[in-house]
């Protein structure tokens, strides 16, 4: 009965209702940096209700259309809606008891799954160790910590929802502050904007997070491994990322105590503003 269906993924990747047309509009969920659909090994004819999807700028414009084998013409050049939260204020310190005001700075580190809890998903990609966060176990978060510490920082580690690391059961710290998805209750892009600096690795979060202008830096202590199981959707990608690569923990502490902004000559967004939700509404005549 609806004009129109949202979506990003799961059920609707199955289900055919493309009655009328700009029925079906996928807005996924992040420009991928990893292969996703065809790309990904997926078979002909998947997503095959999608009728529109949306990408941040020309490059991810011809990566969408390849991964889900649609015209470029059919890939909207919009900007993603989450991103429209940006400017909203969040309510994540209060009702974590953190006082912004304590610490010099507040960063956010979110990687992507490498072992997923999703029973249908049996893939691993990259190297999945139990109870560590890449490179970083137990003694490590330690080390880690006391660092922030010294320095009077703080760093939110927030887990991937497939992520297999939400099963385990973290040591708590007092300069870092690990949040599993059963325990957040905010809205995460209002979060994110406040955040000094973004830490992530081959998740879609840095394309978003690059609108804000602030510093980023990608963990990839498992690239060689990632890119024979997963693959990317990019060519020459170390040298295109706008952020510090990461590999071992004296590099991580480097960019918590000095993060810095690095540019590239490569347009991720085409616009940089909070109008998406508003683009693909005048699209569709809404």
């Amino acid at each position: 009965r609806a004009k129109h269906v949202f979506y990003t993924h799961g059920i609707f990747e199955s289900v055919h209702i493309c009655q009328t047309p700009n029925k079906m509009i996928n807005l996924w969920h992040g420009m991928p940096l990893k292969r996703i659909g065809l790309m990904d090994g997926k078979p002909l004819g998947y997503m095959h209700n999608l009728q529109y999807t949306i990408a941040t700028s020309p490059l991810f414009q011809r990566i969408m259309a390849d991964s889900f084998g649609v015209d470029r013409d059919h890939v909207l050049l919009t900007g993603q809606p989450r991103c429209d939260l940006f400017n909203l204020s969040t309510d994540f310190f209060e009702t974590n008891a953190i006082k912004e005001g304590d610490y010099k700075s507040i960063g956010v580190w979110m990687p992507t799954y490498r072992n997923s809890i999703v029973k249908n998903e049996i893939r691993q990609d990259g190297t999945f160790k139990d109870g560590c966060i890449a490179f970083m176990d137990e003694v490590a978060m330690e080390r880690l910590n006391k660092t922030l510490v010294e320095d009077n920082h703080l760093l939110i580690i927030k887990l991937h929802p497939m992520d297999a690391l939400q099963l385990y059961d973290f040591n708590d710290y007092s300069n870092i502050k690990i949040i599993k998805q059963k325990d957040f209750h905010s809205q995460l892009y209002p979060l994110l904007s406040k955040c000094d600096y973004l830490i992530t690795d081959f998740s879609s979060v840095w394309v978003d997070f690059e609108l804000t202008g602030k510093p980023m830096a990608f963990v990839f202590d498992d690239f060689e491994k990632y890119q024979s199981n997963r693959g990317f959707t990019i060519d020459n990608l170390l040298n295109l990322l706008p952020g510090k690569i990461i590999n071992n923990l004296d590099g991580l502490v480097e960019f918590v105590n000095n993060p810095e902004c690095m540019k590239k000559d490569v347009e991720f967004n085409t616009f940089r503003d909070s109008n998406a939700s508003k683009r693909i509404a005048e699209f569709l005549n809404l």
